[in-house]
């Protein structure tokens, strides 16, 4: 079970689209185990699983996400840019860029 959290915080990470997995993801991870140490815990301490598992899940929802497109864009630009960059800084190409 321990191994299957940890595979659910990088899966919880991934899936709301953040780079790095916190301990939240593994909380939200350890929360969805059906039979899972964390529930039995909470539950014993009187709290209700499904309310903490939802703030969880808001809190996750609230962090930075990473924008795929543009980290594809910005690697794309970044190769094409090198092969012009040395003519561009000796002045032997002229670059406009166009910013929207």
């Amino acid at each position: 079970m321990a191994w299957e959290g940890i595979i659910g915080a990088v899966d919880a990470a991934r899936v709301n689209k953040q780079q790095i997995v916190e301990s939240e993801h593994l909380m939200k991870a350890l929360l969805e185990q059906r039979d899972g140490l964390a529930r039995r815990i909470f539950t014993k301490a009187g709290l209700d699983n499904t309310s903490v598992l939802q703030a969880t899940d808001n809190f996750i929802a609230q962090q930075p996400k990473v924008c795929v497109l543009l980290c594809l864009l910005a690697t794309y630009f970044s190769r094409y840019f090198r092969k012009f960059l040395p003519a561009v800084l000796f002045g032997r190409l002229q670059v406009t860029l166009l910013v929207l």
